[in-house]
């Protein structure tokens, strides 16, 4: 084990009180480590333990996609918009719902509780700063569970979301996620004898037009996102059954 905090997980665990482990009134009293590995002198080398370095998962990089376009909504010439105040808000409502999920009970949790307990409140949420923005991605985002549903749902979201992220930020280059959007759409488009796909044929002719794109707005990144990312759902749960 070279992560600091699992190996502290790891001792914790032996430290629960086991009442009554060994009958009625024989309480656990003590544990024993077997160290194996040389954990306890590789720590006292390495007070930190190593940086091991892990790939974003989806969730991470959905937050914080989410948290840059709230950032930049908070603009007004998007607030004077009704659709984007209302994306804005419905932004910073789920952000906060997922901080909401973090249990100080967790140790990783714990040793970023200054930043967690900070949002966890209605005042942050007010307005972001590039610091909380900052904050948000590199502290917060990392403590959220993942998980592995609908994840080809989540990869798609990740698409389109870099897609708005490029339209309210001119900046940031989200040429290739369009790529990507349109090249899903032409695959799904193969597939119309499923009918939630059929159901949205419409939707992805629209993506393929280029003059979709060079009128594109939020509204209708929106509508891509929900309507495809529902045909994406079904198409992973029939190759599932298959």
């Amino acid at each position: 084990i070279k992560s600091k905090i699992k190996f502290m997980q790891m001792i914790g665990r032996g430290t629960r009180l086991c009442e009554g482990v060994f009958g009625a009134g024989h309480d656990k009293e003590c544990f024993y480590i077997f160290d194996w590995c040389g954990n306890f002198d590789f720590f006292e080398q390495n007070p930190d333990g190593s940086m091991v370095s892990q790939s974003m998962s989806l969730t991470e990089r959905l937050f914080c996609l989410r948290t840059d376009i709230a950032f930049h909504l908070q603009h007004q010439q998007f607030q004077e918009d009704e659709f984007a105040r209302n994306l804005h808000n419905e932004l910073k409502a789920g952000l906060k719902e997922q901080v909401q999920t973090l249990s100080e009970t967790h140790i990783s949790v714990r040793e970023n509780w200054e930043a967690v307990s900070r949002f966890k409140t209605d005042e942050a949420w007010v307005y972001i700063s590039e610091v909380d923005a900052l904050t948000l991605k590199n502290s917060v985002a990392k403590l959220l569970p993942g998980n592995t549903q609908d994840e080809n749902a989540k990869k798609f979201d990740v698409l389109v979301l870099a897609i708005e992220l490029g339209l309210v930020c001119k900046e940031f280059n989200s040429s290739r996620a369009i790529v990507n959007v349109q090249g899903l759409s032409q695959r799904l488009l193969t597939m119309g004898s499923i009918p939630q796909v059929a159901a949205k044929v419409k939707t992805l002719n629209e993506v393929l037009n280029p003059a979709a794109w060079e009128n594109c707005s939020l509204g209708w990144l929106e509508k891509v996102r929900l309507e495809i990312g529902r045909a994406v759902q079904q198409e992973c749960r029939d190759r599932y059954r298959m």
